[in-house]
């Protein structure tokens, strides 16, 4: 370099010898000097054994006290899992419920996002043109977003690859997720899932995950955003769209696993496993047993869907007025509350993250005295948490 290079010439031009230039000069010309004489005694070391014992002694030597060496800072990022309940019209069900005051919703939304501030948002059933404004709306704090899952099968949006079985059809809507952050995205993946529930709507959403690689502080946090199979009274039985989930989690798992070269991923989103075993003889009500749901789809996923025992509903028919709706004319579903949003981890291969601060988001104050209809954003609450990833 050319200030090395001037360095050396200033020392040189000095020629004083007590400058390192001199001492180097000196060593160099001992060395060049006639080997001794066999039966001398030498008692000058060669100049690169003084070199090399020298840095094994700056090597070897004690810190000063003080010092401290400065260790590589774990990730810890605030996520959020918000279904908005924005459904396209395309479906029937949306007719009813789901698409009705739409602009009102996606603002009371975006008003929750900020209220809580966090660093990642998972937003499910995002499926419409008002979620898109929201999206919009909160761009300036989250200017990193993904593409909708399920949009496009190829060729357009912002994903990095496809994967899955992703349908052009003009009768199946996208897949209604999308990630927000603060944080920069790397790379960001569509993952369509294969398996699917014929006999239900959710056929006819091309849904899926996202999956996106974050830049923490230059450390990389890989996220997944997901919106599960859903139950249906009017179409297959449970057990069957409780089969289709299980299969959704392995496919999950794989996928996730495989882009982000066996890391552990945050799993975010309405995954439709209800925490509680509800009692179908009292309208549905948690019985406060923990469903043997949650430990098989902990196994499909190859990790943990509640990492923190958090006792809040995140469905409540008997709190939130807009879940009152999807009640039956029977009352059959007029106790039903439950935890179906999850903020865990696929493991990988470890270490596992960290969860802390894991609570249900209240609408407290969202209530201005018009219609809690819309004044309410979803009939799901979000779930926010904190979580902290290894280095």
């Amino acid at each position: 370099m050319k200030t090395s290079e001037q360095g050396l010439d200033r020392h040189a031009a000095a020629g004083t010898p007590g400058t390192p230039w001199a001492r180097f000069r000196a060593r160099r010309a001992a060395a060049e000097s006639p080997p001794p004489e066999i039966g001398d005694q030498v008692t000058t070391k060669t100049p690169h054994i003084a070199l090399a014992a020298a840095g094994a002694a700056l090597i070897l030597s004690p810190l000063p006290a003080g010092t401290a060496i400065a260790a590589e800072k774990a990730p810890v990022i605030s996520v959020m899992a918000f279904n908005v309940e924005q459904l396209p019209s395309i479906t029937a069900v949306a007719r009813t419920w789901g698409s009705d005051r739409r602009t009102e919703r996606a603002t009371a939304a975006a008003e929750v996002v900020r209220r809580e501030n966090p660093d990642v948002v998972v937003l499910d059933e995002a499926f419409n043109k008002y979620a898109q404004a929201m999206r919009e709306d909160l761009r300036k704090t989250y200017p990193h977003q993904s593409s909708l899952v399920g949009e496009h099968c190829g060729g357009k949006g912002n994903w990095t690859s496809y994967a899955g079985n992703c349908s052009n059809s003009p009768f199946v809507v996208n897949g209604g997720v999308t990630i927000l952050s603060k944080y920069p995205v790397l790379e960001s993946h569509q993952l369509v899932y294969r398996s699917a529930d014929s006999k239900t709507s959710d056929y006819k959403s091309n849904k899926g995950a996202a999956l996106v690689r974050l830049s923490v502080d230059g450390a990389p946090v890989w996220v997944a955003g997901t919106h599960l199979q859903a139950d249906e009274e009017s179409g297959s039985p449970i057990a069957n769209t409780r089969k289709v989930r299980l299969e959704q989690l392995r496919e999950l798992r794989a996928w996730a696993s495989e882009k982000s070269g066996g890391r552990p991923v945050i799993v975010a989103g309405d995954l439709n496993v209800e925490y509680y075993a509800p009692d179908a003889g009292d309208g549905r009500a948690p019985t406060g047993a923990v469903s043997g749901d949650v430990a098989e789809a902990d196994k499909a996923l190859g990790g943990k869907l509640a990492p923190q025992n958090i006792t809040q509903y995140t469905y409540d028919m008997v709190g939130n007025a807009r879940a009152k709706l999807r009640d039956d004319a029977k009352g059959s579903y007029a106790k039903y509350r439950n935890r179906l949003d999850y903020i865990g981890y696929i493991n990988g291969n470890g270490p596992a993250p960290t969860f802390t601060d894991g609570r249900v988001v209240s609408y407290d104050g969202l209530h201005k005295g018009g219609d809690p209809l819309a004044e309410i954003p979803s009939d799901h609450q979000p779930l926010v948490a904190r979580v902290t990833t290894a280095p």
